[in-house]
């Protein structure tokens, strides 16, 4: 599912049962191209943690790019504003 997708991101809260949840999804990354797309800030030294612990278990949290949507709609109701995001 596309980022900017809302009808794959209901798609996915509905799955989880979550329809009404204020968490925000994480983004399931394929590369470490695409983090440092919808990330900031990625140094050396914070490359090189993300290259030794991803994939795996973890989830980083990082500040938000301006290619992320920083808000989503339903129901006509602004939901999530992102300042950061939880990336894999």
């Amino acid at each position: 599912t596309k980022v900017s997708s809302k009808k794959g991101v209901e798609r996915i809260l509905m799955i989880k049962g979550a329809e009404d949840s204020k968490k925000p999804l994480s983004l399931l990354c394929i590369d470490h191209a695409t983090i440092d797309r919808y990330t900031l800030g990625i140094d050396k030294a914070r490359f090189k943690l993300l290259k030794r612990a991803l994939p795996g278990p973890y989830t980083m949290i990082l500040p938000a790019s301006e290619e992320l949507p920083k808000q989503y709609f339903k129901d006509g109701k602004k939901k999530w504003k992102r300042k950061e995001i939880g990336v894999r």
